[in-house]
Protein backbone atom coordinates (compact mmCIF):
# COMPACT_ATOMS: atom_id res chain seq x y z
CA UNK A 1 0.00 0.00 0.00
CA UNK A 2 2.89 2.58 0.92
CA UNK A 3 3.95 2.14 -2.74
CA UNK A 4 1.07 2.66 -4.30
CA UNK A 5 0.88 6.11 -2.14
CA UNK A 6 4.20 6.81 -3.28
CA UNK A 7 3.86 6.26 -6.65
CA UNK A 8 0.82 8.82 -6.87
CA UNK A 9 2.04 11.65 -4.93
CA UNK A 10 5.25 11.32 -6.91
CA UNK A 11 3.09 11.75 -10.03
CA UNK A 12 1.17 14.36 -8.45
CA UNK A 13 4.41 16.42 -7.78
CA UNK A 14 5.24 15.87 -11.29
CA UNK A 15 1.69 17.03 -12.79
CA UNK A 16 1.39 20.32 -11.04
CA UNK A 17 5.11 21.20 -11.73
CA UNK A 18 4.99 20.42 -15.38
CA UNK A 19 1.67 22.70 -15.49
CA UNK A 20 3.21 25.59 -14.08
CA UNK A 21 6.28 25.47 -16.29
CA UNK A 22 4.06 27.03 -18.79
CA UNK A 23 2.22 29.65 -16.90
CA UNK A 24 3.44 33.20 -17.33
CA UNK A 25 3.32 35.98 -14.78
CA UNK A 26 2.32 39.35 -15.62
CA UNK A 27 2.90 42.81 -13.84
CA UNK A 28 3.32 46.55 -14.76
CA UNK A 29 3.23 50.08 -13.10
CA UNK A 30 -0.54 52.02 -13.42
CA UNK A 31 -0.49 55.87 -13.60
CA UNK A 32 -3.36 58.21 -13.65
CA UNK A 33 -3.01 62.10 -15.20
CA UNK A 34 -4.25 64.74 -13.35
CA UNK A 35 -6.07 67.60 -14.66
CA UNK A 36 -3.08 69.57 -14.65
CA UNK A 37 -1.18 67.16 -16.61
CA UNK A 38 1.01 65.69 -14.05
CA UNK A 39 1.65 61.41 -13.65
CA UNK A 40 0.65 60.22 -10.21
CA UNK A 41 0.76 56.89 -9.40
CA UNK A 42 -2.56 54.71 -9.21
CA UNK A 43 -2.20 53.31 -5.76
CA UNK A 44 -5.29 50.46 -5.27
CA UNK A 45 -6.47 50.76 -8.52
CA UNK A 46 -8.73 48.10 -9.67
CA UNK A 47 -7.27 45.74 -12.13
CA UNK A 48 -9.20 43.35 -14.32
CA UNK A 49 -7.10 40.87 -16.87
CA UNK A 50 -9.47 40.09 -19.56
CA UNK A 51 -9.22 37.03 -22.47
CA UNK A 52 -8.58 38.43 -25.92
CA UNK A 53 -9.90 41.90 -25.35
CA UNK A 54 -12.17 43.55 -22.77
CA UNK A 55 -15.58 42.17 -23.79
CA UNK A 56 -13.50 38.51 -23.20
CA UNK A 57 -13.80 36.25 -20.06
CA UNK A 58 -12.10 37.39 -16.96
CA UNK A 59 -9.57 35.61 -15.84
CA UNK A 60 -8.61 37.30 -12.77
CA UNK A 61 -8.63 40.64 -10.62
CA UNK A 62 -6.95 42.08 -8.32
CA UNK A 63 -5.69 45.84 -7.35
CA UNK A 64 -2.37 47.86 -7.65
CA UNK A 65 0.03 48.72 -4.52
CA UNK A 66 1.32 52.06 -2.86
CA UNK A 67 3.40 52.19 -5.84
CA UNK A 68 1.08 51.65 -8.41
CA UNK A 69 2.11 48.21 -9.38
CA UNK A 70 0.18 45.42 -9.94
CA UNK A 71 1.32 41.20 -10.63
CA UNK A 72 -1.07 38.68 -11.36
CA UNK A 73 0.44 35.34 -11.90
CA UNK A 74 -0.05 31.91 -13.27
CA UNK A 75 -1.54 32.79 -16.46
CA UNK A 76 -2.17 30.30 -19.10
CA UNK A 77 -0.85 30.77 -22.53
CA UNK A 78 -2.72 33.31 -24.68
CA UNK A 79 -3.70 36.35 -25.81
CA UNK A 80 -4.93 38.78 -23.11
CA UNK A 81 -5.59 42.70 -22.09
CA UNK A 82 -5.58 44.77 -18.43
CA UNK A 83 -8.05 47.23 -17.72
CA UNK A 84 -7.52 49.51 -14.88
CA UNK A 85 -10.11 51.89 -12.81
CA UNK A 86 -9.32 54.13 -10.11
CA UNK A 87 -12.20 56.43 -7.94
CA UNK A 88 -10.79 59.48 -6.18
CA UNK A 89 -13.82 60.48 -4.90
CA UNK A 90 -17.56 60.13 -6.22
CA UNK A 91 -16.76 62.72 -9.14
CA UNK A 92 -13.30 61.90 -10.36
CA UNK A 93 -12.96 57.94 -12.33
CA UNK A 94 -9.70 57.42 -14.41
CA UNK A 95 -9.77 54.47 -16.72
CA UNK A 96 -7.85 52.70 -19.16
CA UNK A 97 -6.80 49.55 -20.38
CA UNK A 98 -3.34 47.63 -22.06
CA UNK A 99 -2.22 47.46 -24.97
CA UNK A 100 -2.97 43.26 -26.18
CA UNK A 101 -0.08 41.38 -25.03
CA UNK A 102 0.64 37.51 -25.49
CA UNK A 103 1.62 34.76 -22.96
CA UNK A 104 3.66 31.97 -23.91
CA UNK A 105 5.35 29.57 -21.84
CA UNK A 106 6.82 30.82 -18.28
CA UNK A 107 7.63 34.16 -18.14
CA UNK A 108 7.64 37.56 -16.93
CA UNK A 109 5.23 40.19 -19.20
CA UNK A 110 4.64 43.72 -18.52
CA UNK A 111 2.21 45.64 -19.24
CA UNK A 112 2.15 49.08 -17.91
CA UNK A 113 -0.35 51.56 -19.12
CA UNK A 114 -1.71 54.71 -18.23
CA UNK A 115 -5.47 55.69 -17.17
CA UNK A 116 -7.13 58.78 -18.21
Amino acid sequence: MKRGSITLITFALLFFTACKKNESDVQGMVRYVDDQGFYHTADSATIILYEKDTTGSVVMSTSTDEDGIYQIQDIADGQYRVYGELMIDSNTVYKGVSSKFSCKGAELVAAPFDLD
